[in-house]
């Protein structure tokens, strides 16, 4: 009561002045996640896959919100189910899976943590949102792959996007394909193909799913939270076309899923990615396609709205579309986009950002390529015979760039990934030819890559991979997507 009556007869500058001391004083006691000391590290390319993970904070949690630390699985189960526990500062989320499964994260596959506001201090203050990505380990590989079995899918032109991950809930590795691209006189629903894994890697089909015409992406996510691997895909639609929308699907836990809710979005949407933009611990959606560039937010029960529409750049320069990562170190998912970066503020609003870690060319990939712990760059350009490495500085912008000639006079695409099992990114890239060639870079963990022999394949898969297909690594196993 004393110091109440003594504010009384302050000057009115005096007490904003106070009141502004109190606030900044309440916005200090708020935890933060230490970024510093993650495990598995921000962006580590090899996390043991039976770690757990590990979050430290600047203060200690109440133990009953640590639940609310969220992983989000890219291949498996979705949002992860995981024990927490609180020791000091630090809280660890051991996974865990249903009886008779293992726990273990899947080889090579992106992980997401995200640190909502939902966790709280036990001063009774929210933590400041925080999301980071890692990879889980894939070791015991060569480099070196042999042919294995042709999957029949149905489409009306080709299938132009495939995605891995555990539609089912058995443990193994299932996956989907996009069929049925725009024609320009012709309105054809398109198809979602589901082929289901016996745990030996013989694939059946299960029923497809039906969404507008013309499917050029697909992404997998738990979009409603249950635990299970959604399928989201853009329909370009074509001239006059039925699509120019955004199906979202969703998952009984089972691989069978519901009618998609299709959500119209702009003119001619090319491709989609799944990531939780305003660290509030569900995925939101990013839609580019030529002048289409928007970002789609997540109420948690997979209904999207809140379009934010982004300036889009140079649309010429890419047909992969955006990629989404923490290019500067903040703490959110930035958007690498065509020409330019989008520098995330935390809660999904963006400044555009010209020059250093962009897409200016055909298509791209991330990975930290020189074992620094930041994201690099690795693009490839029309009608180029090269590969383009840039390095980023860890704040998102250009540190060095290094060009690798690839011997061909054209090179569609290029992908990352562990080949021979040394715990660092070598590098794969297509060449066009009549038949399916593959070069591999091997990295010597530096960022220095050195050529191996060119695998030879067949000629249709190359012919695929021309027009928009890219080999992943996928658990030790080539994919053409």
């Amino acid at each position: 009561m004393l110091y109440m009556k003594h504010c009384s007869t302050l000057p009115s500058r005096y007490l904003l002045l106070v009141i502004l001391l109190s606030a900044s004083l309440a916005e200090a006691q708020s935890p933060t996640v230490v970024g510093t000391a993650l495990s598995p590290a921000r962006n580590a390319i090899a996390a043991p896959r039976t770690a757990p993970v590990l979050v430290p904070f600047s203060q200690a949690i109440n133990p009953a919100t640590a639940g609310n630390i969220k992983i989000f699985s890219s291949q498996y189960g979705g949002q992860r189910t995981a024990m927490a526990n609180t020791n000091g500062n630090t809280v660890t989320l051991v996974p865990t899976a249903p009886a008779g499964q293992s726990a273990a994260f899947k080889p090579g596959e992106l992980l997401t943590v995200t640190v909502s506001a939902a966790v709280v201090g036990t001063s009774g203050a929210a933590t400041a949102p925080y999301v980071y990505q890692f990879a889980a380990a894939a070791t015991g590989g060569t480099g070196r792959f042999v042919t294995g079995a042709h999957v029949p899918v149905i489409g009306y032109d080709y299938s132009s996007d495939v995605r891995v991950g555990d539609l089912d809930g058995d443990g193994d590795l299932d996956f989907v394909t996009s069929s049925g691209l725009y024609r320009s006189f012709q309105l054809i629903p398109g198809k979602i193909n589901v082929r289901i894994n016996d745990g030996t890697g013989n694939f059946t089909a299960a029923p497809d799913i039906t969404v507008p015409q013309g499917p050029t992406s697909v992404a997998l996510g738990d979009v409603d939270a249950d635990g299970d691997l959604d399928v989201v895909s853009a329909n370009y639609g074509g001239f006059g076309g039925a699509g120019n929308t955004v199906s979202i699907c969703l998952n009984n836990g089972t691989g069978l899923f519901s009618s998609p809710s299709n959500i119209v979005v702009g003119p001619y949407p090319k491709r989609l990615v799944l990531g939780d933009i305003d660290g509030d611990s569900d995925l939101d959606l990013v839609i580019y396609g030529g002048t289409l560039f928007q970002v789609l937010f997540n109420n948690g029960s997979g209904n999207f709205g809140g379009a934010v529409t982004l300036a889009p750049g140079n649309t010429g320069t890419t047909e992969i579309g955006p990629a989404l990562a923490d290019m500067d170190g903040d703490g959110d998912l930035d958007i690498i986009g065509p020409d330019r970066l989008y520098r995330n503020n935390g809660q999904g609003a963006f400044t555009a950002v010209t020059g250093g870690m962009t897409t200016y060319y055909r298509n791209d990939v991330l990975g930290d390529v020189d074992g620094d712990g930041d994201l690099d760059l690795v693009t490839t350009a029309r009608a180029r015979n090269s590969l383009f490495i840039t390095l980023n500085d860890g704040n998102g912008s250009s540190s060095a760039s290094k060009v690798i000639p690839t011997a061909a006079s054209y090179t569609p695409c290029v992908a990352l990934g562990d080949l021979d099992g040394d715990g660092d990114l070598d590098l794969m890239a297509p060449v066009f030819t009549n038949n399916l060639a593959l070069n591999v870079w091997l990295n010597d963990g530096l960022g220095n890559f050195s050529a191996t022999p060119t695998r030879l394949g067949n000629t249709q898969a190359m012919d695929r991979c021309g027009r928009r297909w890219r080999p992943r690594l996928v658990g030790g196993q080539l994919w053409w997507s």
